[in-house]
């Protein structure tokens, strides 16, 4: 998608003609000779906007709808339970379930009055961040 939508900027807009050699700054063909390393300049800047673009849409959309792996994270917490999964030989993943209370082996009731407190902000925070998400 990215080679598609930096082809259209660069051919279809013409951005390509920014890097030519001539005083005049303008998308239109000229005669000029090229400068390479001004085209080379020309491309990064397009590839670089262009995953920043794609970067900002993702972390916006994953606000809005979060990967499916958030709430087996959240499981591990509340659970207190690591999980270490690979998936290849070498490679895999560690999740390290920390519950916020400091327990997880206790009665239902109690489960609930930690997720309460949790939710009310009385509690340590889950994950990585510094915040609560409501602040």
């Amino acid at each position: 998608m990215i080679l598609i939508i930096f082809l259209v900027i660069t051919e279809g807009f013409g951005f390509k003609n920014y890097a030519l050699m001539e005083p005049n700054f303008t998308r239109v063909k000229t005669d000029s000779p090229e400068s390479y390393p001004l085209n080379f300049f020309i491309i990064a800047c397009v590839i670089y906007g262009i995953g920043t673009i794609e970067y900002i849409l993702i972390t916006i959309l994953a606000l809005k709808y979060p990967p499916k792996y958030v709430d087996f994270q959240d499981l591990c917490s509340v659970a207190n339970i690591s999980v270490l999964i690979f998936n290849e030989d070498l490679k895999g993943y560690y999740i390290h379930g920390k519950n916020p209370s400091g327990y997880a082996d206790v009665s239902s009731k109690r489960l609930r009055l930690n997720l309460e407190s949790e939710k009310q902000g009385n509690a340590t925070i889950r994950g990585i961040a510094d915040t609560h998400p409501d602040d």
